[in-house]
């Protein structure tokens, strides 16, 4: 039976070329130019070579910290339907039915509401269990100022709770 191949497999018949050897190959090319000077671009602060190899590697490669929830990990994407609060028992209604169906979280839309009954729009909502944000403006600031009192109401640790404020 027949190895099976690996990836490196793939390019055993090429030789090896260096960086030197594509300057000479570009320079001739190029009318005998230095080709890292006229073929390297900037666009605005970026600026790119015309070649890379693996010595333009930074020292130290980007990368994130160990996740803390080795579930989400950390790249996490959240499904956070926005729900336009004109009334907030029919904004409550809606968010339990995305909430139901499969949402991460709920965006609520604020920015014409200048009060707002928070008992009401977060009813049957376990806040600890899903992230619950808001889009708020100039208007709806003072709508805002209960929340602390509901999360303590609750007894809900404040460690628990997450969501952002967009105003």
């Amino acid at each position: 039976m027949a190895d099976k191949l690996t990836i490196n497999d793939l390019f055993k018949d090429f030789a090896k070329h260096t960086r030197e050897d594509w300057k000479k190959i570009a320079s001739t090319e190029n009318e005998g130019k230095d080709p890292d000077k006229t073929l390297t671009w900037k666009v605005g602060s970026l600026p790119g070579k015309a070649y890379y190899d693996k010595n333009d590697l930074p020292a130290s490669s980007f990368q994130l910290s160990p996740a803390k929830n080795s579930f989400l990990g950390n790249r996490t994407w959240h499904n956070l339907p926005v729900v336009t609060v004109t009334s907030e028992k029919k904004a409550n209604h809606l968010a339990l039915n995305h909430l139901q169906n499969g949402a991460d979280g709920i965006l609520f839309d604020i920015r014409d509401s200048k009060s707002l009954d928070i008992d009401q729009i977060l009813e049957g909502i376990e806040w600890p269990y899903c992230m619950i944000s808001f889009k708020s403006g100039e208007n709806s600031f003072d709508a805002l100022k209960d929340i602390p009192a509901f999360i303590k109401k609750k007894n809900w640790k404040p460690e628990t709770i997450s969501g952002f404020l967009l105003w």
